[in-house]
């Protein structure tokens, strides 16, 4: 979740988008529990989400980062752990935006040689922020724009979770559709230029 954290309101949607396809699961296997607990959370996201879209006045921070995708992976794994008849791609399915970036970022960097452990700006994220920031006093305005623009990567495991999570078989088919999508957006969008 650290890694989507560019941008005003992307990790708050993305792991709000989670939590409701856990939601939605949680509905459809009658977990009374599950449903309970991650009802809370989305409670408690909801006022955050209101303060850092779209004029950022609070943020996650990397403790608040890394807090959201430990409590997001630990529901994910309770709940498929509990319910062994959903099949664990739709877990994947689930995770998929934020765990794209994460070994997208790791596979980018190994290949061109850069350090891993060190920051960049080629996270997608920031290539379209820098794509919709000509110049530095359009920067709020383009730091908003983000999080709606990238909406069908945020959205599509919450959309296409209610279809295929009976079908082991569509959730994978789904999941390759995901990466196909992310690639291509990755490659459309250009790069940020050193001076920038």
């Amino acid at each position: 979740m650290n890694l989507i954290d560019g941008v005003n309101g992307l990790c708050g949607a993305v792991a709000l988008c989670i939590l409701s396809a856990l939601l939605f699961l949680s509905y459809k296997t009658a977990d009374i529990t599950m449903l309970s607990l991650i009802f809370s959370v989305i409670l408690i996201l909801i006022p955050f989400m209101l303060m850092n879209y779209p004029y950022g006045r609070i943020f996650l921070g990397d403790l608040g980062a890394y807090s959201l995708g430990l409590i997001v992976s630990m529901l994910t794994i309770i709940l498929f752990g509990r319910h062994p008849e959903i099949s664990p791609w739709g877990g994947v399915l689930i995770l998929i935006y934020p765990a794209t970036e994460v070994v997208f970022s790791l596979l980018r960097r190994v290949v061109r040689g850069a350090s891993i452990y060190h920051a960049d700006t080629a996270h997608l994220h920031l290539k379209f922020f820098h794509f919709f920031r000509p110049q530095p006093s359009y920067k709020k305005m383009a730091n908003a724009l983000v999080t709606p623009i990238l909406s069908p990567l945020w959205l599509f495991p919450l959309i296409t979770i209610s279809w295929v999570y009976q079908n082991p078989f569509f959730i994978f088919i789904t999941i390759l559709l995901f990466l196909l999508c992310y690639g291509l957006l990755y490659a459309i969008v250009p790069n940020v230029k050193k001076n920038s």
